[in-house]
C-alpha cells in the first residue's frame, strides 16, 4: 500500500496502483463493509473497520469512507458528519446529502491484454448480486430473452439475500448457481429504479470485464448511454454469437470508458482520492 495512504478492505488493484503512484496527501481510505452484514467471513473485518475509524477520529486522521453498496444509514451519516476528518464518498452520480461522488475504478486493458478463453461457457447471461429490487428489470430483459430462446441458460447468484424470499419472486426462467463470471458469456448491469435515477452503476460489471464476461448497460441507465447499451428488442442478436465477438465487445467497452468516462480509470480515481485527502 502507499506509504502515505493506508487502505482498509480494498482490492489489490487499488492497493498496487497507490503503491506505485506519487501521493502528496496522507490519510486512510476505507472501502466500507456494511455493518449490517450477516456474513461471518466479514465479521472480523467489520470489527477492524470500526476500530480503525475510532482511532482516526481520536487522532484526527483524514479518512475517506467509500460507501460501495450505499449501505451507510442516515443515522450513521449524521454521526460521521460531526467529525471533520471524515469524508463520505459513494459511486452515485446524484449523491445523497453529505456524500461526494467517487466512481468505481477500473484498469483499462488494451486488445493485447485481453486473454483468450480456455474453456466454453455454459451460462448465456448471469445476474450476480441483489435480486429483490431488480425484479422488473430481470423480467424485462432476462425473461423476455428466455422466451425467445428456450435453450439459453440464464442464471443468478445472490449470496446476500434470503433464498426463501428470492424463491417467492417466481424466477422460474433462471437457474440459481454458485458459478461466477468466468463461466458466463454476458451480463447486464441491471439496477433498481433508484439506481437508474441516481446513476448508481452495478460494481460487478468491472469484475465481469476482468473475467471476459461481456457487460451491457440497460437502456434505463440514462447516465451511461455512452457505454454499450442493450434493449429488449436487440438482445436476441447476441444469442450464440459470444465466441465470435467477445474480444471485440470487451475491448470496445474499455474504449468507451476511456473516451467518455475517464473519471473511472483507476489512475484518475487515485488523483481524486489524493485531492479529497488534501482538503
Amino acid at each position: 500500500m502507499s506509504k502515505n495512504i493506508v487502505t482498509i478492505n480494498c482490492d489489490k488493484s487499488l492497493q498496487d496502483d497507490l503503491e506505485s503512484t506519487s501521493i502528496k496527501s496522507k490519510g486512510l481510505f476505507i472501502d466500507w463493509i456494511p455493518t449490517s452484514s450477516n456474513d461471518a467471513k466479514k465479521a472480523e473485518n467489520i470489527i477492524i473497520q470500526t476500530e480503525v475509524i475510532e482511532t482516526s477520529i481520536k487522532k484526527n486522521i483524514k479518512t475517506i469512507l467509500f460507501d460501495r453498496y450505499q449501505s451507510i444509514t442516515n443515522k450513521e451519516t449524521q454521526w460521521f458528519q460531526k467529525h471533520r476528518n471524515i469524508v463520505l464518498c459513494e459511486p452515485s452520480i446524484i449523491t445523497r446529502t453529505g456524500f461526494t461522488y467517487l466512481p468505481f475504478w477500473v484498469k483499462i486493458k488494451s486488445l493485447n491484454e485481453i486473454n483468450l478463453n480456455n474453456e466454453t461457457r455454459d451460462i448465456t447471461f448471469l445476474h450476480y448480486g441483489k435480486i429483490s429490487s431488480k425484479i422488473k428489470s430481470l423480467e424485462k430483459y432476462y425473461k423476455s430473452y428466455k422466451t425467445l430462446f428456450g435453450d439459453a441458460t440464464l442464471a443468478y447468484s445472490s449470496e446476500s439475500e434470503n433464498q426463501i424470499d428470492i424463491a417467492e419472486k417466481n424466477l422460474d426462467y433462471m437457474e440459481r448457481t454458485n458459478k461466477n463470471y468466468k463461466d458466463a458469456q454476458y451480463t447486464i448491469a441491471l439496477g433498481s429504479e433508484r439506481d437508474y435515477k441516481t446513476g448508481y452503476l452495478d460494481p460487478f460489471i468491472f469484475k465481469a470485464l476482468e473475467n471476459n464476461c461481456v457487460p451491457f448497460i440497460p437502456d434505463e441507465h440514462r447516465f451511461y448511454h455512452a457505454l454499450p447499451i442493450i434493449k429488449p428488442n436487440t438482445i436476441e442478436w447476441y444469442n450464440k454469437q459470444y465466441d465470435f465477438c467477445y474480444i471485440g465487445l470487451i475491448c470496445y467497452f474499455y474504449q468507451c470508458i476511456e473516451k467518455y468516462y475517464p473519471e473511472m480509470i483507476i489512475q484518475n480515481v487515485i488523483k481524486q482520492i489524493d485531492k479529497l485527502l488534501e482538503q
